[in-house]
């Protein structure tokens, strides 16, 4: 009797130990299952739903150039009657009449425009831009006024070459008168370029394209004049017209 009960004993051990095993194994093969699931979902997460990247950070010329701070976006595209607004009179009426950059007139506003006159607004706003994002500006945009813009910056810079190269160049391809006068500035301020009698060449030639306030910002400028520098001036004018714009007219409204 104590050998049976002995070998139930071992028996039931044995049954005990072969459950003990199968619970074991159970709980092995949820585990190995819950892992398998995990990768699988991983993977699916991985190709499926990529993490999204965090925005690029944005430095100040790349804004500059797409917001077009000081630049031709806030007015581009307006009605003539809009825009003149932008280019109306802030003085008194003689100081007006002499100013380049006031329209009297929704066309004469979309003239200035279009032959690159920026607005006081546009100017001021430039001032808090950079040279570089102002290139930006107008290598994006195309407008005469942005690269008139450019042309400001460059010449506050010092950078005097650079102005006569780009805005001569503008005025050539694209009829840029206003780019006439930062080129006379440049004359007029650079210490190695220093040439009055061409400053008002260029200020001449302004005239000759259409534009007829120049006239009254030569007289203002270069009314010191001699005689011969101003003859010098005239002819130099005349050649600058025949080389570089010889049916490029312009008139002002």
């Amino acid at each position: 009797m104590s050998r049976t009960r002995a070998i139930f004993g071992l028996v039931r051990c044995d049954e005990m130990d072969a459950k003990i095993r199968f619970v074991f194994a159970i709980a092995m093969a949820s585990m190995v299952v819950a892992n398998l699931v995990g990768c699988k979902k991983s993977e699916t997460t991985d190709f499926d739903h990529p993490v999204a990247e965090s925005p690029a950070k944005v430095n100040d010329d790349q804004q500059g150039a797409e917001g077009g701070r000081g630049g031709s976006k806030g007015v581009a595209g307006l009605p003539p009657s809009a825009l003149q607004q932008y280019y109306a009179c802030r003085a008194d009426e003689g100081s007006c009449n002499r100013d380049p950059l006031v329209a009297a007139s929704p066309e004469e506003a979309q003239w200035l425009q279009a032959r690159g006159y920026p607005t006081p607004d546009q100017i001021k706003s430039s001032l808090a831009a950079s040279t570089e994002s102002l290139r930006l500006a107008a290598e994006n945009s195309g407008s005469l006024v942005d690269k008139s813009l450019y042309g400001q910056a460059l010449l506050r810079d010092g950078k005097y070459r650079d102005v006569v190269g780009s805005m001569v160049d503008s005025f050539v391809r694209e009829g840029n008168i206003y780019g006439l006068y930062l080129t006379s500035d440049a004359y007029m301020q650079s210490e190695e370029l220093m040439n009055p009698p061409l400053a008002m060449a260029y200020l001449r030639l302004a005239y000759l394209a259409g534009d007829s306030k120049a006239a009254g910002v030569l007289e203002a400028k270069f009314g010191q004049m001699t005689p011969p520098e101003r003859a010098f001036a005239d002819r130099r004018a005349a050649d600058l017209k025949k080389n570089m714009a010889p049916d490029g007219s312009w008139p002002r409204p």
